[in-house]
């Protein structure tokens, strides 16, 4: 049994991703997954106060027994190139104001 629960872990996640990735990033619905270990596994998205949700921009996973994020340097790096062409291709789109 994990110690810690689903929301625990999108917790963890959304402080992580604000402090440590980009602030304009938050965990979404996490999923229980056994592989060596149990892990929560959360999409990562992008939105922001006037546009709302723009879309999925990576992967985290958060140990289920000690709460430790893993999301290595080249993750978090593929994760803000994702985020900032995300946010290039929402800014420029005809329906965006």
């Amino acid at each position: 049994m994990p110690q810690n629960d689903a929301k625990t872990a999108q917790n963890i996640a959304d402080a992580f991703l604000a402090n440590e990735v980009g602030n304009l990033l938050i965990a979404g619905e996490p999923q229980l997954t056994q592989k060596s270990r149990s892990y929560w596994v959360m999409p990562i998205l992008l939105g922001n106060a006037p546009s709302g949700l723009l879309g999925e921009v990576g992967t985290l996973l958060v140990d289920a027994n000690n709460g430790k994020v893993l999301f290595g340097s080249k993750e978090q790096e593929k994760v803000k190139r994702n985020a900032k062409t995300l946010f290039h291709q929402h800014s420029s789109s005809p329906t965006s104001t």
